[in-house]
């Protein structure tokens, strides 16, 4: 994962409250790139949030 610049937001709240879908929402109406850790972690550990969970725990 690389830095970014210029401006952010960021969503932050309990599983399945639709951070995912706001997010990508107000990516596209305010022109910026939409980015979902889960994703990130997914592909730079090769298993799903859900799987890192069961396999190390959530602590």
């Amino acid at each position: 994962m690389s830095p970014s610049t210029g401006p952010r937001l960021v969503l932050v709240g309990p599983p399945a409250s639709g951070k995912t879908t706001v997010g990508t929402a107000a990516a596209g109406a305010l022109g910026l790139a939409f980015r979902d850790t889960d994703a990130d972690v997914a592909a730079e550990t090769g298993s799903s949030i859900a799987d890192l969970f069961v396999q190390q725990g959530e602590a």
